[in-house]
Order: structure tokens, then sequence, then C-alpha cells
């Protein structure tokens, strides 16, 4: 009997579930250890698809049921796994999916399929045409997919769509690169950074990486594991909106703390039985900035602060 798990995706950002992937597992035995060995063996027999419908059947009604005993929202997004091998089995059917939802009152928008890590698409055109069959039911690719990351022994590396794409797309890119290991087509050298690192000094070192490489996104770790990723759009935007809090908060020609934040600070020690305020000036500065002009009389604020 199988056990079904439903493990929650969290967006890094907002900490928001973006909904459950299903985990279906089997009960530990002499013959498979785990559960890798018991989906490995599936793959090698003729009852992929067979399996795989059995699985989905499971995982959605057990999902409609958690809607009401975890009280899940109605809208709740689910991510099913699928192995690549279903394509190529004689007894594959369309239309099963879309009525196997509509049984249970769910809408092709609440699923997302994920091909399973373990094994490879060989058959792209097959694949294709069943994508396109999914989306003509109603179900959603994912076009805003920018990369993806790998993680592996050498660390965190990158594959970015647009450059997948360039290579397959080539004259021999297909026959040269399907079926072969993903590092081909990754880049090893990609931006990593620790999530402690300060926007500013990102975008710095993102900035001046190649022209070849200067749009991929930087990869984000914390502790050595991947913590998220950012793309170079969002990155500079953060850095203009920094630069737009800094430009309210600080003065802008000494770089200190401006009216804003004065009058802040002022107001917190204001609650306070004991302060001090210590208040400097500089004298005679107009009878200066009349005599020597007002670019002299910045860089006699400057020198001074």
């Amino acid at each position: 009997m199988l056990t079904t798990y439903f493990q929650p995706i969290l967006n890094l950002q907002s900490g928001n579930c973006l909904g459950y992937e299903i985990l279906n597992r089997p009960p530990v035995s002499n013959l498979f250890p785990n559960a890798e060995s018991f989906y490995q063996f599936i793959g090698h027999t003729d009852q992929v698809f067979t399996f795989e419908r059995f699985c989905r059947e499971i995982s959605i009604e057990r999902f409609r049921d958690s809607l009401t005993t975890e009280r899940y929202p109605d809208n709740t997004v689910v991510f099913l796994n699928i192995h690549p091998q279903v394509l190529a089995d004689s007894t594959y059917r369309s239309g099963e999916t879309i009525s196997l939802l509509n049984s249970y009152g769910l809408s092709p928008e609440q699923v997302v399929f994920e091909l399973t890590e373990k094994q490879a698409v060989h058959d792209y055109i097959e694949f294709e045409r069943i994508l396109s069959n999914y989306r003509s039911q109603g179900f959603k690719s994912n076009p805003n997919l920018e990369g993806v990351a790998v993680m592996g022994k050498q660390g965190v590396s990158l594959m970015m769509r647009a450059r997948f794409f360039q290579q397959i797309g080539t004259q021999y890119g297909y026959n040269l690169y399907m079926g072969r290991p993903v590092e081909l087509v990754m880049n090893a050298r990609a931006l990593v950074v620790d999530y402690a690192e300060q926007i500013t000094d990102v975008s710095v070192l993102a900035i001046n990486r190649s022209e070849e490489e200067l749009y991929d996104l930087v990869l984000i770790t914390a502790d050595d594991v991947l913590y998220g990723a950012v793309s170079i759009r969002r990155l500079l935007l953060a850095v203009a909106d920094v630069r737009a809090e800094m430009a309210i908060f600080m003065n802008l020609l000494t770089g200190l703390p401006g009216n804003r934040i004065i009058d802040e600070r002022l107001y917190q020690l204001l609650q306070l039985d004991d302060f001090s305020v210590l208040y400097i000036d500089l004298d005679h500065f107009k009878s200066y900035n009349d005599s020597y002009g007002f670019k002299m009389g910045d860089h006699l604020i400057q020198a001074n602060c």
C-alpha cells in the first residue's frame, strides 16, 4: 500500500505556499529498501502507464480529501510527477487525466506535471505531441521559466533556457546533446552568492560578468544550500529601490542621515528620561558661500563630514 505525502512548495521570497508536490511512497522491504529502487524497477517493466495511472488516481483522490480534512483552499495547486517512459507505453490513452480531475471537481489549472529527474526524455517529438494535447485540454505550460539550477558534486551550476535552445537548435545540436549529461550544456561557473550579500555588491558582480553571461540568473545560497535565484532585471530594480530609499533618508551631499532620520531619532529620544544631543554648525558659512560660490561651499561641507 502506498503512503501519500503532500510536500509544500514555498516561495522563498514571500514565504507563501505555492502548492504541494504529491509523493507516493511504498513500504520499506528487502526487495525495495527505498522509494528510488522501487520506482527504478517499475521503470524497467511494461506496466509504466498502468502504475502511473494508479498513482495519479490515488494522488488526486487523496488530494481532494485533503482539501476538506486539512482545510486547504479550493484553488490549491498540486505538482504530480510523471515518468518519461509513460510516453512510450502502448497502453497510454489520452484524456484520462482530465476525466479524472472532472470526477473530483478539480480544474487543469490546479495541476502542474513534473518529469521525474531520474529519467530522460528520448522521443522529444512524441513528448511535444503529448504536451500539446495537455495544453488543448486546459493544462498550462510555464513559458516564463528562465533557467534551471543544477546541483552536483562541484556545487551549484546553471542552465539558462535561452542558451539551452541555442545549443540544441544548431544543425547537429539535437543529436549531439540529447541523451547526454546535462553538464555539457550547463554553466559550471555561474555567479553564486550568499543570501546575506549586499544587493549593491551583488549587482556589481553581476554587471561585471562577460557579455555572454550578463543576463544569466544569479544563484543564491544559504549555508551552501541553494536558496533561490534572481534575474538581472529584478536585481537592478532592487538596486534602484535601495538608492531611492537612501535618497529619502540620507543627505545626498554628505551621505549622513537626513532630516527624516534625525526627526525620527529625536522623537525616540524624547520618550527617554535622560538623553543628550550634540548640535554642530559651521560659523559664517553663508559668508563663505557668498564669497567662494556654492561648489566650494559643498566641498567645505564634505571635508568637515
